[in-house]
């Protein structure tokens, strides 16, 4: 029997008819006004009770009860098991805004037209997730007689064995970071958020092991293990791969 079935209820998904009617109060309340009047509520109230939102055709004013609307939307949104591991808060933010400030630009006041641009929103979230393979080099770290290591969704291999799977990673990868072990995890995220969540399922892995080492291995206590630190003067410190390419820019010194 499924937890599902077992507890008797269906995981929670988004509560549409709610977040058009807090998109509805949101674009009744949000004013566009002068750089005058921006200029005179940023010195008259705190910043933290209002939002102003400048844009090529204006500046919009979220008061503190469009604020405190925007807050419980952007839950909203968030809590959905469709969005809350893959995209950010702040991406959901930034495009709700985008959204707000599109429908009050374009006049739009009918429950069907705000309800279809709030569609096409969730839309445009959902297709920003997309799976991406994220590798990185892992300091002091060596596999005696294994051919690599499988820890959960994380591989830990040494990097012939990647470059085997694709010889074309060779020509971003230093000599030296060839003969270490390596990091490598498939995730599913926005475009944005994909390198800091594959880093992270690669980092519980070899916080394992610095758990693990000290406690199996005594010889070995002071035994340092870790991932690459980032640096700006390194040629790179991540690889992400996106539809088996290596993406552009990534993994790429910034300075070339």
């Amino acid at each position: 029997m499924s937890i599902k079935k077992k507890l008797g209820k269906n995981p929670k998904t988004l509560e549409k008819r709610m977040l058009l009617d807090l998109t509805k109060e949101i674009c009744s309340k949000v004013k566009k006004i002068s750089i005058t009047e921006a200029q005179s509520l940023n010195s008259s109230r705190p910043t933290h009770e209002i939002m102003l939102i400048e844009r090529t055709d204006g500046i919009f004013y979220f008061d503190h009860d469009s604020c405190a609307n925007l807050k419980k939307a952007i839950k909203l949104i968030k809590h959905d098991p469709i969005y809350i591991d893959y995209i950010s808060e702040k991406k959901i933010k930034d495009k709700y805004v985008d959204l707000v400030i599109h429908i009050i630009s374009e006049n739009t006041t009918s429950d069907q037209d705000i309800g279809s641009t709030v569609d096409s929103y969730l839309i445009e979230l959902r297709t920003s997730i997309k799976e991406y393979r994220v590798m990185m080099p892992i300091e002091q770290l060596e596999l005696s007689d294994l051919d690599e290591i499988k820890i959960g969704k994380v591989r830990l291999v040494p990097f012939s064995n990647l470059k085997a799977e694709k010889q074309e990673l060779s020509s971003s990868v230093g000599a030296d970071d060839e003969k270490k072990i390596w990091g490598d995890v498939s995730i599913k995220a926005e475009s944005t958020e994909a390198k800091s969540k594959g880093q992270r399922e690669i980092e519980r892995v070899i916080n394992l092991f610095r758990a693990y080492v000290p406690i199996l291995f005594h010889e070995h206590h002071n035994k340092k293990i870790g991932l690459i630190e980032y640096d700006q003067n390194s040629h790179y410190t991540h690889i992400i791969i996106d539809d088996l390419e290596i993406s552009s820019g990534i993994g790429v010194n910034p300075s070339e």
